[in-house]
């Protein structure tokens, strides 16, 4: 009687337990990237519950008009959310399309993958997927001169090296001159600025910055010549076409298209005037 009593509570606790574990859990969308062609997306979303699958981000790629819901389990990238606790949840995998078949993911370099796939094919398309960590960015580099203007950050492989730098529109407090920050992560991380009193494409101040956006890696980029004697656009100088090492710094304002795009060489930085 005993042994019988005995196996039901096994059987009870072992019920419960499993219901827990195996407990319906909920997605919640992080964040949707569409493709150029808007043909297909990335799906970053958040898997809540008590399963070893859950707790975690996880990334599909699905068609346009595809609608999340609670059974998806990621089908081309799983991380631990545990460890990446105290980092934004939009900010533990972001995604830049290349193109409309090449798809690039960014997550901290600390956090634990379960997943990550370098291709995926569906009846709509084939997607090759690259992958590159950050590190964080130590922000007492920053000279003490200058001032980030906290909403105008951003990230990118900046110098093509495969490393997450940091970039930020500044105020020199000295001059009270706008210019633009750049922070590469390496051991040394060199800072470069331009502008905010330093000279760039003959001027010192870029207070007129109000588009500071990246450039994916590859974009074919030229300057923009223009007719000194009239100040006539006369078309893009093709002869100076650059495929992109790393990602650009694009910069205008937001009702002209002029403006300018800094971005490595393979040597040193250097700028074109772009409308």
């Amino acid at each position: 009687m005993n042994v019988e009593k005995n196996i039901l509570w096994v059987l009870l606790i072992f019920t419960v337990v499993s219901c827990q574990i195996f407990d319906k859990s909920e997605n919640r969308i992080i964040k949707e990237y569409y493709n150029p062609k808007q043909s297909m997306k990335v799906v970053v979303f958040e898997k809540m519950g008590n399963a070893t699958v859950n707790n975690s981000i996880q990334a599909s790629i699905q068609g346009y008009d595809y609608e999340l819901d609670n059974e998806e389990i990621g089908n081309v990238f799983v991380a631990d959310q545990f460890e990446s606790s105290k980092i934004s949840k939009d900010s533990i995998l972001t995604v830049n399309w290349i193109d409309n078949e090449t798809a690039e993911f960014t997550f901290p370099h600390k956090i634990r993958t379960f997943k990550k796939e370098k291709q995926f094919e569906n009846n709509i398309g084939k997607v090759k997927i690259l992958y590159q960590t950050t590190e964080k960015i130590d922000l007492t580099k920053v000279p003490d001169s200058l001032d980030l203007i906290a909403d105008k950050n951003l990230e990118g492989d900046f110098n093509g090296d495969n490393k997450t730098d940091f970039a930020s529109i500044v105020i020199n407090k000295n001059n009270q001159k706008t210019g633009v920050l750049i922070i590469h992560n390496s051991d040394n991380q060199e800072c470069f600025v331009f502008g905010a009193g330093k000279e760039i494409d003959q001027m010192t101040d870029l207070d007129w910055i109000e588009v500071f956006e990246t450039l994916p890696k590859g974009k074919i980029v030229s300057p923009t010549l223009v007719d000194e004697e009239t100040g006539d656009i006369i078309g893009q100088d093709e002869s100076r076409n650059f495929e992109l090492i790393g990602n650009g710094i694009y910069m205008s304002v937001e009702e002209s298209h002029g403006g300018g795009i800094i971005f490595w060489n393979g040597k040193e930085y250097e700028w074109y005037h772009v409308e």
